[in-house]
């Protein structure tokens, strides 16, 4: 026959870790839907640009840093999230849902599969190396589907693509990717992010 005793201890920390799974579910929930909204408010700090039909805006950093905190799954859906507000008609992203298919809609779509690659990439190499090598891999996967729509919008070529879509981009790409590096690595506040995201 078997203990009761320990039949009880098993049943209760069974219980207990049936608890623990289902407030970090919670958790990471409420944390994934603060990175959408930080989504949305990021995608109107934005710097319209005379020579091209996609503006200078904040959220590629965003996108980094759910990858970053999150990791794959939760970073993904955090995007996945953000482009579901802008569907349903919130403010999400400039010219509604139709943006989706105008000159940013690459660059939108690519944000998903960016988090997933950055969470991926940072799960693996959890080293400074590891998340500057997450956040190029996440600038690349958002720019090579930016580049590839806007290039089936607009008819032009792989260069002129290129200078409009993904040159002038450069500067602010290489400022974002330090500063997301800079903030899960550094000392304060990569302890601060590790003891609020538990990564």
């Amino acid at each position: 026959m078997r203990d009761p005793e320990r039949i009880s201890v098993a049943v209760i920390a069974t219980a207990e870790q049936s608890s623990a799974a289902r407030s970090t579910i919670a958790r990471y929930a409420a944390l994934s839907l603060t990175f959408a909204l930080a989504m949305v408010i990021s995608a109107h700090v934005r710097i319209p640009l005379p020579f091209s039909p996609v503006p200078l805006t904040l959220q590629t950093f965003v996108v980094l840093m759910a990858g970053l905190c999150l990791g794959s799954m939760w970073g993904g859906l955090t995007q996945v999230q953000y482009l579901t507000l802008g569907l349903l008609g919130v403010p999400a992203f400039a010219g509604g849902p139709a943006a989706l298919v105008g000159p940013t809609g690459g660059y939108l779509v690519g944000m998903v599969f960016a988090a997933v690659v950055v969470g991926v990439i940072y799960a693996q190499f959890r080293t400074t190396w590891g998340a500057l090598a997450a956040c190029i891999a996440g600038h690349a996967v958002i720019f090579a589907f930016g580049c590839a729509w806007l290039g089936v919008l607009t008819g032009r070529g792989a260069l002129e693509v290129l200078a409009i879509g993904f040159f002038p981009f450069v500067p602010g790409l290489v400022f974002k990717t330090a500063a997301a590096v800079a903030l899960v690595r550094a000392p304060y506040t990569g302890t601060a992010i590790r003891t609020i995201f538990h990564r």
